[in-house]
């Protein structure tokens, strides 16, 4: 499974299979986000936001 996001800010996971889930929607928020970050041992992706100066967590099951 592989994470990803695009700039509007959603969180994606993308399955073996190739199918793209939509974890959060934060487009209402007007969030842009930025490079992201994952961490394997705590299993949380790590997503900078852009125009709202703050770090996203989140924790993938």
């Amino acid at each position: 499974m592989k994470a990803q996001h695009n700039a509007v800010g959603d969180l994606l996971n993308l399955k073996a299979q190739l199918n793209a889930v939509l974890d959060a929607d934060t487009s209402s928020q007007k969030i842009s986000s930025a490079d992201m970050g994952y961490n394997p041992l705590l299993r949380t992706v790590f997503v900078p936001t852009l125009t709202h100066n703050t770090i996203k967590a989140y924790f993938i099951k």
